[in-house]
């Protein structure tokens, strides 16, 4: 009889933990759909892609896809070093290839924009330096017109007493 009661116990108990496990697993559920929910709403105030916002589109995203794909890499890594196979490799050659090419690109966009700074900084001196030396030119030459000119040569003219022979 006792044996009957503790399996009776024992069956009670599992039952229990069914309507826990059941109670566990509706509210995983509920937690999954509510993500879904939330995710879809993000997709929804995704930044519009026109002319004017392309760069921002672009550098934001990129940053984002790297920086993802790179946490990826460390998880995958962790993966393939306790079971490796063939195919997980190759997926994980690819993925840090596909990485690399990414910061690469981004790099050679730094490395653009610097240079066009540079370069529009080097013409600005360039520019400044040529009126400079324009100012300098004009400074040196007499600026005046034939009627103030021929008056300042009769004004500081001296009078020469030459004997005319006939």
């Amino acid at each position: 009889m006792e044996l009957f009661k503790s399996r009776n116990y024992i069956i009670s108990i599992l039952m229990a933990d069914d309507n826990t496990i059941n109670t566990a697993v509706n509210q995983l559920v509920d937690q999954l759909q509510n993500n879904t929910m939330n995710l879809k709403k993000k997709e929804d105030s995704e930044l519009p892609l026109d002319q004017e916002n392309l760069e921002k589109f672009l550098l934001q995203y990129s940053g984002k896809l790297i920086k993802g794909s790179v946490e990826f890499v460390d998880d995958l890594k962790a993966y393939v070093q306790s079971a490796p196979s063939p195919e997980d490799i190759t997926a994980m050659a690819s993925l840090v290839s596909s990485s690399a090419a990414a910061i690469e690109t981004l790099n050679k966009i730094l490395i653009a924009n610097k240079n066009n700074a540079t370069k529009v900084n080097i013409k600005t001196m360039d520019i400044e330096s040529k009126k400079q030396l324009q100012q300098i030119d004009v400074d040196g030459k007499l600026l005046m017109n034939r009627e103030v000119l021929l008056k300042q040569l009769i004004d500081n003219s001296k009078v020469i007493d030459l004997p005319i022979n006939l």
